[in-house]
């Protein structure tokens, strides 16, 4: 129903904040899950700090650890620039290395792609195993690890206070033959030169088998990471290295690991399903902007909404399984290479009328929105409105339901 307070949304400018710009383009569908299609781009309606400073960050996590994106990374051959492939961000990533057991650091990537990184793994407190996805990269890998041991390091760890991210740096100072932890600090922002710290995370997957080993490695990114239970541990197996150059000489790198076949892979994700929910209820809301109107979308019955998709307050009413399967059901299955989104004409709690957002994601299951609620019925919204996004090709189209059932029986190779 609609609400009588003001916000200064409603008025004009940004439709999310009210703000009078400056503004920028703001893809109706993230480009990212393959909405990269100028003619659906909302012009002078976003401004720059709501889709850079707020959308951005959340779209990122949206596309590299939630529900849909093992499957982006999987079926969709290209990113936004066109040139780049999809990446993932779990938390954990591990090949488990045939002959030994012995889990290594791996980076999943697009399509069925896996490659081992470069890494030095601690096989016990004296000696340690170096592998890599060839020897090039691997001596580069121990170069660099070599010239990061300097007489004062950097340990760089990402946390969390509330919502916001630091980076807690512990400084580490050479005296008398061993690494000592010195001052903690805190930073909005990581210093360009350091060495990052992760725990050691044992994925639920595998359960038994040898140790989780300390190591150091180098993302593909170009980031040094230890990964280890403490600092403390960090700081003891660093003064190894320093002490005992022998473990990091390029000169004995041979044949590196290779795993044949279907390699055993193991992910741990920190799914962020407010973020998720998010991002489906702003593309619902561009959806509305673009094909509805502004005017729409200014109503204040769309406040909740936009407050849950701008600032994670609050809520919307997403539809249980059982309800979003009679929806999927009624808009038929998946398309292939293709996310099916709709705005459908429902019914509110009150017997009015609602804005009801579906979403079918690289063929998953069908989720439902209601995005907000009306006393009348909402103008242009008479019919269901189809839009089929190609996140191959980046191309979306608008689609009348006839049309969208016409597809899929063409596609399913009968006869509309």
């Amino acid at each position: 129903m609609e609400q009588d307070h003001k916000n200064p949304r409603h008025d004009g400018g940004c439709f999310y904040c009210g703000s009078q710009g400056p503004f920028t383009e703001e893809h109706a569908v993230c480009a990212g899950l393959g909405g990269d299609d100028r003619a659906w781009l909302l012009k002078d309606c976003v401004c720059g700090v709501c889709n850079t400073d707020i959308f951005s960050k959340l779209e990122t996590k949206f596309l590299r650890a939630s529900p849909a994106a093992l499957a982006r990374l999987f079926l969709q051959p290209r990113t936004r620039d066109k040139s780049g492939v999809p990446s993932v961000q779990p938390k954990t990533s591990y090949i488990r290395e045939p002959a030994t057991g012995i889990l290594l650091e791996a980076e999943l990537g697009a399509g069925e792609s896996s490659e081992i990184l470069p890494q030095l793994v601690f096989t016990d407190a004296q000696q340690a195993a170096v592998t890599g996805p060839d020897v090039a990269s691997t001596i580069a890998f121990l170069s660099e690890l070599q010239k990061a041991l300097f007489d004062d390091v950097a340990l760089i760890e990402k946390t969390k206070q509330g919502v916001e991210v630091i980076y807690q740096i512990t400084h580490l100072s050479w005296k008398e033959a061993f690494y000592v932890a010195g001052e903690v600090t805190t930073a909005s922002r990581p210093p360009k030169a350091g060495i990052w710290i992760e725990p050691l995370i044992r994925p639920e997957t595998t359960p038994d088998g040898p140790p989780l080993l300390p190591r150091i490695f180098r993302r593909k990114a170009g980031q040094l990471v230890c990964r280890v239970n403490a600092n403390e541990h960090a700081a003891m197996f660093m003064t190894i290295l320093r002490n005992a150059p022998e473990l990091t000489e390029t000169i004995k790198v041979g044949a590196s690991a290779k795993v044949n076949g279907q390699p055993e892979f193991h992910q741990r994700y920190n799914m962020d399903m407010v973020a998720y929910d998010r991002v489906l209820t702003k593309i619902g809301l561009n959806l509305v902007a673009k094909l509805l109107g502004l005017t729409l979308i200014r109503n204040p019955a769309f406040d909740a909404a936009v407050a849950y998709a701008r600032e994670g307050v609050g809520g919307v009413y997403k539809y249980s399984p059982d309800r979003s399967v009679q929806f999927a059901d009624c808009l038929g299955p998946a398309l292939v290479d293709r996310h099916t989104l709709a705005l459908l004409p429902g019914p509110n709690r009150n017997g009015g009328h609602a804005v009801v957002f579906m979403a079918r994601l690289y063929g998953g299951p069908m989720e439902g929105l209601r995005l907000a609620e009306f006393d009348t019925p909402i103008p242009g919204l008479e019919k269901p409105i189809l839009v089929h996004v190609d996140y191959v090709n980046h191309k979306i189209e608008r689609l009348t339901l006839e049309e969208h059932a016409t597809r899929i029986v063409m596609e399913s190779g009968g006869v509309a």
